[in-house]
């Protein structure tokens, strides 16, 4: 496994648990580690001290990170095993969080819109959080996951209308959030991924087509998926070395 320290050096010692692209489109990333650090990584700087700034720290593994756009450049939201989500700002590094909400589970994967200050919690039980930061305390959505078993990545579209859920039986579920709902809508739909009779993997990763209504899914079984939502087609483009596929993005 990949440390902070081989990343950047500096204070931050353990195992990176979960990372994320900057919202900005700059060349940095957030960073969590398996002891609980929080760091905010300058990727032109790596391998120097400079690269890795202390952030925040958790009395447990970082097992999800997301930058938060509506709230600032500066601003990352976290989950690790106090079924919390924390808010961080870089501008205050090393202290409290600056706010803390409750979550029903500890969250696997978190997500931020990119037109909104809504947050995404997808937890352990399967439960789906969908709130606003600005009144944490009245989800705008509280329900289960159509996915039958643990999700594994949840994503929100470019549009923030939908988001896309990953699970670890190799199936995927599109899911509304224009409006967001307590009861699953009529548009929802799930459909098998990295599945087949004799075997279930897990979808590792979403990323979305910045432009046209589509997006891709890296299995476990080393495929990428790419998924047209307006025509309902499902392409499967085997991955080289036959390996996991672990992460997707397409290009800016």
């Amino acid at each position: 496994s990949l440390s902070a320290s081989q990343v950047g050096g500096g204070s931050l010692q353990a195992p990176i648990a979960s990372a994320r692209l900057a919202a900005d489109g700059s060349a940095n990333a957030w960073i969590g580690t398996a002891s609980g650090d929080i760091g905010y990584v300058q990727l032109e700087q790596l391998g120097t001290p400079q690269a890795v700034s202390p952030v925040g720290k958790t009395n447990a593994m970082v097992l999800a990170v997301t930058p938060v756009p509506g709230a600032g450049p500066t601003v990352v939201a976290t989950s690790a095993g106090d079924n919390a989500c924390a808010l961080w700002d870089a501008r205050s590094p090393g202290g409290e969080p600056s706010s803390r909400i409750p979550l029903p589970q500890r969250a696997f994967s978190l997500d931020s819109s990119p037109t909104s200050l809504s947050l995404l919690a997808a937890t352990a039980d399967r439960h789906l959080v969908l709130f606003d930061l600005r009144r944490p305390s009245e989800p705008l959505m509280a329900r289960l996951s159509p996915l039958r078993y643990q999700t594994r990545v949840a994503r929100f579209d470019p549009t923030g209308s939908y988001f896309v859920l990953g699970g670890v039986d190799g199936r995927a579920a599109v899911v509304s959030a224009s409006p967001p709902t307590h009861k699953p809508a009529s548009s929802d739909f799930k459909f098998a991924v990295a599945r087949t009779k004799e075997q279930a993997l897990f979808v590792n990763d979403v990323s979305f087509h910045p432009t046209a209504d589509a997006f891709c899914l890296a299995g476990g079984d080393g495929v990428v998926s790419a998924f047209t939502r307006s025509k309902m087609q499902l392409f499967r483009l085997p991955a080289a070395g036959g390996t996991s596929a672990s992460c997707v993005s397409f290009a800016p």
